[in-house]
């Protein structure tokens, strides 16, 4: 039988010359996880810094290198797959589109392992390691259970990092735009994105909602003002999209345990 599986080569400190200089396969595709390293990596065209926290889908006819500063303390494991099986196996999941946006969009995907999936990618390369190394009639659906799981990985990464752009490019327009009236509408028009999904994602990964990140901004903003300049507290509360000077006094005491009339006293 032939599995979608060839090898595994798991936790070793070498490279072979051959994979230091540009080159493909023509039935072989490759999932490697780094460890400690510094180098670079290419995936058809595109150089990545080698990760300490790796995880690096290469399609087989994509041109590709691995090139270590140290070729001799090169420290991952790496697993060869058989690509024609390996796309047999995702047609008949049905998980086709998972493949190609993995593997044959770009030539191949890197991704960022938070030290959470470092753990479990490597057990799963282990659990391959192991199986391949079994006679059990089980040995091809639990090779192919295996590797759908390094698939759902690459994705949530891939997700992830998409998150990340998105957040980066919310937090510079809420910057830009902190000291006008924007609204939450405005957001999701910036960034199109749903109003749901924007709250959640937000939320998830900057820890507070995106309401109190522009008072945030605003308060922040404000301190600068009562500091540096010479406008009265109710200019400054209206400049900063406060519906009138008590409740900005309030919100501002809240926040930072002084009122902005002591604030100002303290740091003029």
């Amino acid at each position: 039988m032939v599995f979608p599986i060839e090898n595994c080569n798991y936790k070793i400190d070498y490279v072979n010359i051959g994979g230091s200089t540009p080159h493909t396969h023509t039935v072989t595709s490759e999932i490697i996880q780094t460890f400690d390293n510094d180098g670079s990596i290419l995936i058809k065209g595109r150089l990545y810094k080698m990760q300490k926290n790796g995880l690096y889908f290469i399609h087989g006819l994509s041109t590709h290198f691995v090139l270590p500063d140290d070729i001799n303390r090169y420290n991952h494991s790496i697993i060869a797959l058989n690509t024609h099986e390996t796309e047999k196996l995702c047609e008949n999941l049905h998980i086709e589109k998972e493949y190609d946006k993995i593997f044959t969009q770009n030539g191949g995907t890197f991704c960022s392992l938070s030290p959470e999936m470092v753990i479990k990618t490597d057990t799963i390369f282990l659990e391959i390691y192991n199986t391949l190394n079994d006679s059990s009639e089980m040995k091809y659906a639990r090779l192919a259970s295996l590797f759908t799981e390094l698939l759902q990985i690459g994705l949530k990464s891939m997700s992830d990092e998409s998150n990340k752009d998105k957040i980066s490019d919310i937090i510079s327009y809420i910057s830009d735009n902190a000291l006008n009236k924007i609204t939450i509408d405005d957001i999701c028009k910036h960034s199109n994105l749903s109003k749901y999904h924007l709250c959640r994602i937000f939320k998830e990964n900057i820890g507070v909602t995106i309401g109190e990140f522009i008072k945030s901004r605003r308060l922040s903003a404000a301190k600068q003002m009562l500091a540096n300049t010479n406008m009265s507290i109710t200019s400054i509360a209206y400049k900063c999209c406060f519906t009138d000077s008590s409740f900005f006094s309030k919100t501002f005491s809240k926040e930072f345990g002084i009122t902005p009339t002591a604030f100002r006293a303290k740091y003029r």
